[in-house]
């Protein structure tokens, strides 16, 4: 499936850089099911047991994750960060 074939939706690879972590960071996330990650409710793509694509909902997403500007700019936004990126970020 291609991004035209599923118009409301963010790629993982986009929502990664929006949130300013690596696209493999956000994967592990998702796979350990990490609270905030989850909220954004991501939806994995593909056959089980192979591996596939995860998106994001665009209207979930652009409603709990604020402007990118927003983003660098807020102590929440930086714990989020912080957290998805498994401690690892530096606030």
């Amino acid at each position: 499936m291609n991004s035209t074939t599923l118009p409301d939706t963010y790629p993982a690879t986009e929502v990664a850089a929006r949130l300013g972590v690596g696209h493999s960071t956000l994967l592990r996330a998702v796979k350990r099911g990490d609270p905030d990650v989850m909220a954004l409710r991501p939806v994995r793509l593909g056959e089980a047991g192979r591996r596939g694509r995860v998106v994001f909902p665009k209207a979930i997403f652009d409603q709990r994750v604020p402007p990118s500007h927003a983003v660098e700019t807020t102590i929440a936004a930086a714990a989020f960060l912080a957290r998805v990126a498994g401690g690892r970020h530096e606030l």
